[in-house]
């Protein structure tokens, strides 16, 4: 039973919840007004499925989404399913909980989904739901205008009778793939055993014949290993005198290897004996020109040093020089013009002896009285002032000796300069003629005369270590070269030479050592026969490779009887296999064809009570309608379903049934298929607009049926716009309206004999 259904934002309803209970429930109100939209909520609650296609157009208009909650009452406990979407219907979130405590969240996983424990809580999806339970709009009589086919199609199938044929069919799959995998396990089919015991016989004659032949081969392994121990004891005496041979020869080819390093190295030291003596012949010019560069460098520090003080020397005067045109330019560019400082001299000494006879006057005037006073103070007064005069004069004559003085020294210091920087150019001309002559003699052929010099010193020195001195001595040393590099030539690859000539090739001490120690091994290894030891070793090589083919043989062999003998226990094996899997195989099928198959009867005797049933229930609820027809039931025929009505106990074609009629046996199958299927075990039942195409009379006799049903089913919700067909029953009504603008929502009143509360919406 549903007991609460909550719709917030969903399609046109703002925000509804119905609190619902047992008996029966209309919705009434005009078309548009949200009626249906219950509906779709319960089953978008349930199973994510409505009605009206796609999701996109649930989130009522303006709202950023909404939320659907369905309350149901089943076996004792309370169930909540609950699912929120967004504005564009995209679901954001989906619960299910039992007597308040969360038992599955979010639809994204593979396993436990919201809808598949939904499904599985109520024994059926949505499809079957909207086919036994829920019977939309204008789909109560359309049973009636479906094919013989279709009919049966949808009893199997809300029979569960399909479920059981894909059963039938998937039971036929689980023993095929049993059979498969039985033949994967054991490369047999279930019922190839006898094939298997033949293949046992087989193998144990097979594993007898390896036997045999392992017994054979273990025979000849033997005698030929006995054959190669004699050969070894011959192949390891000739394997020592290898050995000594090996090391002889390995000690002449490092004598040879060590002297003809020597050679590369003595033709080195003559050839480079050749160009010292080329060179040494060179000394005396080298030397010349070393004496002279060493004269030349005396020379050139000289004139560096002489250069450097002329440099010092000019440097100082042209010191003195701007020194002496500063001053000058101190006195100004106006010339001083007066007499000799000498004349100018006597005409003071004569104006101040005057000055002091009129002094005298002049206080002897003073003393007397005699009235001269006043002209002489006069005569001293100006005496006075031509001395200063005299004295201003002969300042200016004593600068203008100054201004001559220094334009003197400026023209002397002028002179001066120059000439030192004559004899200083005339020094650096000289100087760079030297340094040039320092240049050429400097390198000789390209090189340094001073590395030729110690280049000369060394070959000198190479010489005197040498012990070559001369071009003579020169030619002996290559010509005892030559004997030893023929010696050498003379002595044959990988062959012990003869003791003379390895004698003759004892250059230096240490290959003297060598040779003597190369002696003492060569005797005995000539015993060493190199044919006789390829033949030996080639005949034991034979002998080892025929060991060890006999022995892979065998390990073949070997590898065979373990291979026969898993065979033949595998096989063993796969008989007890086989004969268990055939038993199975076999009691499988046996359930398939008795428990799944459609002819089996079990299914047989199922679906024949099922159509029994249907048809009795049937007939029935056609009682509580005043109508013509009296009887209905479902025949099979040719594995086809048919619905035949009945007038008085006789058949009558269901299109000459008036539309009453037609709604009302189509009402009498529905309500029978849900009493047998859904609505007596999920405790309600939903009809949208029953009552389309009934007259008045018959409406009303609807409504006592649905009144009466509600008492079996325990509720019954009804959706209808015939308000006046159920004002006298007894019935909860619930008023849906909603106006013409499109932000006008879904509002729900209660009407009539309401026995159940609600929520304003």
């Amino acid at each position: 039973m549903i007991t609460r259904v909550f719709l917030k934002n969903f399609i046109s309803h703002k925000e509804t919840s119905l609190n619902l209970g047992p008996g029966l429930h209309v919705f009434v109100g005009r078309n548009g007004s949200g009626k249906t939209s219950v509906i779709d909520g319960i089953t978008y609650a349930l199973f994510s499925k409505h009605g009206r296609g796609g999701n996109t157009n649930i989130a009522r208009d303006g709202t950023p989404g909404g939320l659907v909650e369905v309350e149901v009452m089943l076996g004792g406990r309370t169930y909540l399913v609950g699912r929120s979407f967004d504005r564009q219907g995209k679901l954001e979130e989906a619960y299910l909980r039992v007597d308040g405590k969360s038992l599955v969240r979010g639809e994204r996983k593979k396993e436990d989904t919201v809808t598949k424990k939904v499904e599985e809580i109520l024994g059926m999806g949505y499809e079957r739901m909207r086919a036994s339970v829920i019977i939309q709009q204008g789909e109560i009589d359309r049973i009636l205008s479906w094919q013989p086919k279709e009919i049966k199609a949808l009893f199997d199938d809300l029979l569960g009778l399909s479920m059981m044929e894909n059963a039938y069919m998937k039971m036929g799959s689980v023993i095929k793939d049993f059979e498969e995998r039985i033949r994967e396990e054991t490369e047999y089919s279930v019922d190839e055993a006898d094939r298997v015991s033949k293949e046992i016989s087989e193998s144990e004659l097979a594993l007898n014949n390896l036997n045999e032949e392992l017994r054979k081969e273990e025979y000849q392994l033997t005698e030929l290993k006995k054959k190669c121990e004699g050969m070894e004891v011959k192949l390891e005496r000739m394997e020592h005198y290898k050995e000594a041979y090996s090391d002889a020869l390995s000690k002449v080819n490092s004598i040879k290897a060590i002297v003809r390093d020597w050679i590369k190295r003595k033709e080195a030291e003559l050839e480079k004996c050749a160009s010292i003596l080329k060179l040494i012949e060179r000394m005396d010019v080298v030397n010349d020109r070393v004496n002279k560069k060493n004269k030349l460098k005396e020379e050139i520090t000289k004139l560096e040093t002489e250069i450097e003080h002329l440099e010092k020397e000019i440097n100082r005067v042209e010191g003195e020089r701007v020194e002496v045109e500063k001053k000058l330019n101190a006195l100004g560019e106006k010339e001083v013009r007066g007499r000799m400082f000498s004349e100018l001299l006597k005409e003071v000494d004569s104006e101040t002896a005057e000055l002091v006879r009129l002094a005298v006057e002049f206080g002897k005037a003073l003393a007397t009285g005699d009235g001269r006073e006043i002209t002489l103070k006069k005569s001293v007064e100006d005496k006075r002032k031509e001395i200063i005069e005299l004295f201003r004069e002969s300042y200016t004559s004593g600068l203008q000796t100054y201004s001559e003085d220094l334009k003197a020294k400026r023209k002397t210091l002028g002179e001066e300069k120059e000439a030192l920087s004559l004899k200083r150019e005339s020094s650096m001309v000289m100087l760079n003629a030297k340094k040039k002559e320092f240049a050429q003699l400097s390198k000789l052929d390209g090189k340094d005369v001073e590395e030729w010099q110690e280049e000369v010193r060394r070959a000198k020195a190479t010489l005197e270590a040498i012990g070559i001195d001369s071009p003579e001595r020169l030619g002996l040393e290559k010509t005892k070269l030559e004997r030893i590099k023929n010696i050498l030539a003379s002595i044959p690859e990988d062959s012990l030479p003869d003791l003379e000539l390895l004698n003759a090739l004892a250059v230096t001490d240490e290959v003297a050592q060598m040779v003597k120690n190369a002696n003492a091994t060569i005797s005995e290894a000539r015993a060493f026969d190199k044919e006789r030891y390829g033949e030996l070793r080639k005949s034991y090589d034979e002998l080892q490779k025929n060991i060890g083919v006999l022995q892979g043989e065998l390990e073949g062999i070997k590898k065979d009887i373990k291979k026969e003998e898993d065979k033949l226990r595998k096989l063993k094996s796969v008989t007890s296999i086989l004969q268990d899997a055939k038993r199975f195989r076999d009691f499988l099928m046996d359930v398939r064809d008795k428990v799944y198959h459609r002819d089996g009867p079990v299914l047989k005797s199922l679906r024949s009570w099922a159509i029994s049933e249907t048809s009795r229930l049937a007939t029935r609820h056609l009682e509580m309608f005043n109508i013509n027809v009296d009887g209905v039931r479902l025949e099979e025929v040719k594995n086809e379903l048919e619905i035949k009505c009945y007038q008085r106990g006789r058949e009558v074609d269901a299109d000459r049934l008036s539309g009453g009629e037609k709604v009302a046996v189509a009402l009498a199958l529905r309500l029978a298929i849900g009493d047998i299927l859904g609505a007596r075990r999920l405790g309600f039942f939903i009809l949208d607009e029953p009552t389309v195409h009934l007259d008045s009379e018959n409406k009303k006799r609807l409504a006592e049926v649905f009144s009466a049903l509600s008492k079996g089913v325990r509720q019954v919700i009804v959706i209808t716009h015939d308000e006046e067909v159920f004002e006298e029953a007894e019935a909860a009504l619930y008023k849906f309206e909603r106006g013409a603008g499109i932000e006008e929502h879904t509002r729900v009143e209660p009407l009539g004999k309401i026995t159940i509360g609600l929520t304003k919406s």
